[in-house]
């Protein structure tokens, strides 16, 4: 039988929901709009394939001829040499479409339906901000473990070498963190040297700009941005670099602005950015890398009905903290364009975040389908196409001090 989860009708009135249609279009902007990360990736659709998928990568060529200084033959000489034979290849990705499900508590629909219509308004903002926070969520994680380069705040060590604080390589994916400590919060100085490096020796391409020659993107905490502001001295923020436009339906809306470009580089706010106190180790064909405990940011709370998220402590004083330089075409988000197959009816996956309500229909205990609950279903792909474009950055957090002096 289904989960029994059944809540009474009195707490339907304060957490009950009514939409009877998915509100993709609502949902999709709040995400566009609000969060940094969904405007990091580029879109894109997945055709019904349902198992791994092979993508190819056209790489970098490299010519014979030195790029240090070609050279040149008289023109008179020339004739009867074949000359050099440029070198080209390319790299195999793999990629699988993967869905994540939830679920609201069970409700009658006989007994409540007179409670949906004043009660829902009153959530709607916290079902957008729920599916908002798993979308960005979701993205964080894919950088963070499908990122091609790694970089750990360490003061005492080189930044490239075995190991050195920086991990990474052109279409490098899943790179492990070096094992470093981190000791210190990262500087704006240690900022721009690693997108240096990515850009020129990793050939990275930088996001355009409105009015700018473009930069690399950074989302960190405010803590984080608030040191690079003291460190540039800068007394107030421009909002200029706009990563994308997303098109929902007939409308186009302009994606999150992050402020600057500061040096080439973009800064965006995570609202609730990823921390640890343990830094565990593993060893990967012989190496050892640094493997981070990740904190959940949330702990649930009982409430006057059923239960609500609340700061949990342990993130709250965590020790390290991440951030993230983010580089253009890391990866794209795919989403299926339809799992209707002739003879087979499939429910369509709510590929844009949505929400619906659905009535529940079994033989037993609702043979009259008296009970439904609101379902969301998020389904999607993360295609690689320069991962090595994305760099995690794993730093000490910065020690909270108030600035007081006694008078």
């Amino acid at each position: 039988m289904y989960p029994s989860d059944m809540i009474t009708p009195s707490q339907v009135v304060d957490l009950a929901n009514k939409d009877a249609n998915r509100l993709v279009g609502p949902v999709a902007e709040f995400v566009v709009r609000r969060e940094p990360y969904s405007n990091t990736v580029s879109a894109g659709t997945l055709p019904n394939v349902s198992t791994l998928v092979r993508s190819v990568v056209a790489e970098r060529a490299l010519p014979a001829a030195s790029l240090a200084r070609p050279v040149f033959v008289p023109d008179e000489q020339i004739c009867g040499q074949a000359g050099g034979t440029t070198q080209v290849g390319t790299t195999e990705f793999q990629y699988q479409l993967k869905t994540l499900r939830e679920r609201g508590p069970k409700v009658c629909v006989k007994t409540t339906r007179t409670a949906w219509a004043s009660s829902y308004p009153a959530i709607i903002n916290s079902l957008k901000e729920a599916i908002k926070e798993v979308t960005g969520a979701d993205i964080r994680a894919t950088y963070l473990d499908q990122g091609g380069c790694k970089l750990v705040a360490d003061s005492t060590g080189p930044f490239t070498g075995t190991p050195g604080d920086f991990a990474g390589d052109v279409n490098a994916v899943g790179t492990l963190f070096p094992n470093r400590t981190p000791d210190s919060p990262m500087s704006f100085r240690g900022l721009e040297y690693t997108a240096t490096y990515m850009r020129e020796t990793l050939q990275i391409d930088p996001y355009d700009g409105e009015d700018s020659e473009g930069g690399m993107l950074c989302i960190a905490s405010q803590d984080s941005i608030q040191l690079f502001r003291d460190e540039l001295d800068i007394r107030e923020d421009i909002r200029a670099l706009t990563t994308g436009r997303y098109a929902l339906g007939e409308s186009t809306i302009t994606g999150y602005k992050f402020q600057g470009p500061y040096h080439g580089i973009g800064w965006g706010i995570d609202p609730r950015p990823l921390r640890c106190t343990t830094l565990n180790t593993q060893v990967v064909g012989g190496t050892t890398y640094l493997n981070p405990v990740l904190i959940e940011p949330y702990v649930a709370v009982q409430v006057s009905t059923g239960f609500a998220a609340r700061p949990n402590p342990l993130w709250i004083g965590a020790t390290f903290e991440f951030m993230f330089l983010i580089g253009k075409n890391g990866f794209r988000r795919l989403t299926p364009e339809s799992y209707k197959i002739p003879g087979f009816d499939f429910s369509a996956p709510i590929s844009n975040n949505g929400l619906q309500f659905r009535q529940l229909i079994d033989a037993d205990a609702n043979f009259w389908g008296d009970f439904g609950q609101h379902i969301y279903e998020i389904a999607r792909a993360y295609k690689p196409e320069h991962p090595h474009a994305i760099c995690a950055i794993l730093y000490k957090r910065p020690t909270a001090s108030l600035a007081l002096s006694p008078s």
